[in-house]
């Protein structure tokens, strides 16, 4: 993957409750297990979870959009459940069309897979734990994440292969 010039940390998380270190401060959800738990802004319903999953797969497309990317390829596929047809159509090496990626995207938010989602060029995807998503980008993407609801933070992704960094 080549370096692309920039990097965001893309987020419901806004930046404004992490500590001097950069950890987040509030009690927040982390993932679609944790949907019936209480957390500091109450219990986790079913809609909360898919409107802010909606969220980070609009921002996804829209950047990747933005970016001139309209498919993208599975790298370091890790599944959990071959069952699902639509997990499957996202095996190792796949240059999906924006619909079957945010399908992908989908599944690795709900933690069934784990994957980045690249264009060698232009634009990735790398998924983090605790809902985090990287994104990586030739062209800026931080206002376009922005609005969608989002927090774009200037960072590098921790998701790169070895020696890409």
């Amino acid at each position: 993957m080549r370096i692309l010039p920039f990097e965001y940390r893309v987020t419901k998380y806004d930046p404004r409750h992490r500590d001097d270190h950069g950890h987040y401060r509030r009690d927040e959800w982390t993932s679609a297990s944790d949907i019936g738990r209480r957390f500091e802004s109450g219990v986790l319903t079913i809609e909360e979870y898919l409107r802010v999953e909606r969220d980070y797969l609009s921002t996804l497309a829209a950047c990747a959009a933005a970016a001139g990317c309209a498919a993208l390829t599975v790298t370091d596929r890790e599944a959990r459940d071959l069952r699902d047809p639509v997990l499957r159509a996202g095996v190792e090496g796949a240059r999906l069309p924006m619909p079957a990626v945010l399908e992908v995207a989908r599944g690795v938010l709900r933690e069934q897979l784990w994957c980045r989602l690249e264009d060698e060029d232009r634009f990735f995807a790398h998924f983090g734990w605790d809902y985090y998503l990287y994104l990586g980008s030739a062209t800026p993407i931080e206002q376009v994440a922005g609005a969608h609801g989002l927090f774009a933070e200037a960072m590098v992704s921790p998701y790169h292969r070895d020696g890409e960094r």
